[in-house]
């Protein structure tokens, strides 16, 4: 990834009523790399984003959390790499993937959206598919429960350990020399 920029896009729903439930935990984990970097959020309305910026070893990096729905992320995505005139390949994506155990972690450099909506616009809205993910497992719904209810659920108490560990090691790759993403993948 050879870049002046690099953008960190947490996916998720904004709103209270949405905080820590499993579709948000690309939100959960910029608020903790923005946090651990001392980055502050500020609210940019003709981006539809908060953005947070900062350098790490000298690179430029732009952290967002689209203020659209998960739905409609690709909007502020597009939005965001215009006008800081990011590439998709220096461009990461946050997202839960409920393929994935609780407690997994997958880091590929392209692919398709795998059924993620948040994805799916993205790649729609940059026409690319070459962009970095870090797909963060909430393990799958149970076959009484509606994937977008389970999605729109916040995690139980006897998983905010393991979804805790999960957000530290993503934002322990995060926070790896600006430009060193390896494909990977990683249990905590």
């Amino acid at each position: 990834m050879e870049t002046s920029a690099i953008l960190i896009i947490g996916l998720g729903n904004p709103g209270k009523e949405y905080e820590r439930t499993r579709h948000n935990v690309g939100f959960m984990t910029v608020d903790a790399f923005a946090k651990a970097r001392g980055l502050r959020w500020k609210h940019e309305p003709t981006l539809r984003s908060n953005i947070a910026e900062g350098n790490v070893d000298g690179v430029k990096i732009i952290v967002m959390k689209p203020t659209t729905y998960m739905n409609a992320s690709g909007e502020a995505v597009r939005l965001v790499m215009d006008r800081f005139h990011v590439d998709s390949k220096s461009t990461i994506v946050l997202s839960d993937d409920v393929a994935l155990a609780l407690g997994s972690l997958r880091v590929r450099s392209e692919g398709g959206a795998g059924g993620h909506n948040g994805l799916k616009s993205i790649i729609q809205h940059i026409g690319a598919q070459t962009f970095w993910r870090m797909k963060i497992g909430v393990g799958a719904p149970s076959e009484h429960e509606t994937l977008e209810t389970y999605v729109l659920n916040r995690f139980m108490k006897e998983e905010h350990g393991i979804i805790d560990r999960s957000v530290a090691k993503a934002v322990e790759i995060l926070s790896g020399t600006p430009g060193s993403m390896q494909e990977t993948t990683y249990t905590v």
